[in-house]
């Protein structure tokens, strides 16, 4: 993990938006602290999404350096409370960015556990100490996101101790719903990301 200073000359702000045409949930994203050091992973969706939508970058900024002031959880929870729109109360923590940090990890345990009646589900490459992530609430949802593209067999791939589910981008195998049927979505009708299982979770590469 990488140690990410606030940045006093940037707005520290942030919006948890209402999901898109594929999440029929509420996201909160910030930018990956691999784009600050230049060690983005081979295939890096963040990458990918702020080449696409430019106007995403300087708002991950932001959002990232919101998470690092003391008052992020309390803002966090406000925010969350208040929204109405999807009968699920389910938040996809990072369609886009990074547990940076253990301060972070923590910080999102902090609002799981305020929060007991919403259900959080977070992708990782980082390693997490085992000690903290049994001692995580049940409602977050930690996937290992497995850091190779596969194309083979990936029956020998385990998830790693003490992470809920794998997560690994096949070049052609997929169990993900949403991406064997358009008219799916995620969280509308398909939770499996939601759920403790050390289960694979195969998703084509998109």
């Amino acid at each position: 993990m990488l140690k990410v200073k606030f940045n006093k000359n940037m707005p520290a702000d942030f919006k948890i938006v209402n999901g898109n045409r594929d999440v029929k949930g509420y996201t909160f994203n910030i930018l990956c602290y691999r784009h600050l050091n230049n060690t983005r992973c081979s295939y890096c969706y963040n990458k990918k999404f702020c080449y696409l939508y430019p106007n995403a970058l300087p708002c991950w900024k932001r959002h990232l350096n919101a998470t690092l002031k003391d008052d992020f959880v309390k803002k966090f929870f406000t925010k969350l409370k208040r929204k109405k729109k999807f009968k699920d109360k389910y938040l996809r923590v990072h369609s886009e960015g990074e547990i940076y940090s253990i301060e972070y990890f923590l910080k999102l345990c902090e609002i799981a556990r305020l929060m007991p009646d919403w259900h959080f589900a977070t992708y990782t490459k980082e390693k997490i100490p085992l000690r903290l992530l049994h001692k995580k609430p049940k409602n977050l949802i930690i996937n290992w996101s497995h850091p190779k593209l596969e194309s083979g067999n990936i029956d020998h791939i385990k998830c790693p101790r003490g992470y809920d589910n794998i997560v690994i981008v096949h070049e052609t195998m997929n169990t993900c719903l949403k991406m064997k049927d358009k008219s799916k979505k995620c969280i509308r009708d398909c939770k499996a990301c939601y759920k403790a299982g050390n289960k694979q979770i195969v998703i084509k590469k998109h």
